[in-house]
């Protein structure tokens, strides 16, 4: 027997719990199905028994994948690993909960068998791989009632608030214990980016990868989402996302799926616009996304298609007189035949391209309120003969009156 000890402490990665290192698991078996479709991965839920076994019909460990930082996917962008502690983290996590492990390496004829052992070198207990060879009538036997692949990985002693919270975090076993007339999650929207969800489990917010869940972002965003690993980096942890990048890729998301003409979606998008979600906050970034590789011409037109439609919109809501602000201040001085209304910038950002769009018009008396000079950040600002001056630094500008304010640069 080999004994392959692991210069890990047992309490490394703290915060993570039992859901996250099943989630780990799950993670690599789908990712090496992700690299090889022939290598199907597959899982086995027993409640009763408090087990779960996962499966990948082709693959086999080595030895050397002990060794953290060694991973077959760092240059992957379909695969959500990319930092070679996997199966090893994930290991130590669930013996520090009191759980079982063991892992059946049937290619290589192997059993691994992971416990905690006292290191003399170190005074603590460490993370160890006991490895045994078994025969192929051993293998047979032992698997004969457990799902059929060369390497089987079965976890034991799990609970049943371990299984609610694994459920709740993972849309695969959602999907798996969904009926003929029921469903756990529904996709309402599904895009080359990722997917738009609801369920039972689910919360406005909840982001997941690859069908796995990461973090819920609270009730700034309207929707849940799923979205494929190439398009959303995850950290180490897996548990943070950038805010700028989420943001980003939800407002990709909606566009494109304006752009595929979906039944409901222009409505959907238009209410997110009107009460601030964070889902189309980022609305322009989702447009340049989308819009990337296309012609200029041909991009310009998309960018008034949806925009005329968001603006039919908005004077279908706020009437013919309204024009659209985003800061309160912006209002004074208005024309007295418009009507200011506040709204998201992500909202005037969009309607702005529309053909028929009507800026906000302003008395020549109140423009230089709205002025901001940028070297000083002032606000007193004279106009004269279409001169702006800054009455704090002097810094001016000449300008095209009325009805264009733009800042002393």
């Amino acid at each position: 027997m080999k004994k392959i000890a692991l210069t890990i402490n047992k309490n490394y990665c703290p915060t993570w719990t039992t859901p996250d290192a099943v989630r780990e698991l799950f993670q690599n078996g789908l990712d090496q199905e992700t690299v090889n479709p022939d290598n199907k991965f597959y899982f086995d839920i027993a409640k009763d028994e408090g087990t779960i076994v996962l499966v990948n019909k082709e693959s086999q460990l080595e030895l050397n994948t002990l060794l953290l930082g060694t991973s077959t996917k760092a240059d992957d962008e379909s695969t959500i690993g990319q930092f070679g502690e996997g199966y090893k983290i994930a290991t130590l996590v669930l013996l520090r909960e009191g759980k079982s492990i063991v892992i059946y390496n049937r290619r290589k004829k192997e059993v691994w068998r992971p416990r905690f052992v006292n290191s003399r070198s170190f005074g603590q207990e460490i993370l160890t791989f006991e490895i045994e060879n078994e025969s192929s009538t051993f293998f047979d036997k032992v698997l004969n009632k457990k799902p059929s692949g060369d390497l089987v990985i079965e976890v034991t002693g799990l609970t049943k608030s371990d299984f609610e919270h694994i459920i709740v975090s993972n849309l695969h076993i959602q999907n798996s214990l969904t009926g003929a007339n029921s469903s756990l999650y529904r996709v309402l929207y599904d895009t080359k980016f990722g997917e738009v969800i609801t369920g039972e489990y689910i919360n406005s917010g909840d982001i997941f990868v690859n069908g796995l869940f990461v973090c819920n972002t609270g009730e700034k965003y309207k929707y849940a989402y799923n979205f494929k690993s190439k398009y959303l980096k995850l950290d180490r942890d897996r548990k943070m996302v950038s805010d700028l990048a989420l943001g980003s890729l939800t407002a990709t998301i909606w566009v494109y799926l304006l752009d595929t003409n979906i039944r409901g979606v222009e409505d959907e998008v238009f209410d997110m616009l009107v009460n601030y979600a964070a889902d189309v906050s980022l609305f322009s970034s989702g447009r340049q996304r989308v819009y990337n590789d296309v012609r200029s011409d041909e991009r310009t037109s998309k960018y008034e298609g949806i925009a005329n439609v968001m603006y039919d919109k908005f004077i279908e809501l706020h009437g013919k007189d309204a024009v659209p602000i985003v800061y309160s201040y912006e209002s004074y001085g208005v024309i007295d035949t418009q009507r200011p209304v506040v709204v998201s910038s992500a909202m005037e950002s969009t309607i702005r391209y529309a053909t028929s769009y009507v800026a906000p018009q302003y008395t020549r008396d109140t423009l230089g309120f709205l002025i901001e000079c940028k070297k000083c950040y002032s606000r007193k600002i004279t106009i004269k003969d279409n001169l702006l001056t800054c009455n704090n630094c002097g810094r001016s500008t000449s300008t095209n009156l009325p009805g264009d304010y733009t800042d002393i640069e």
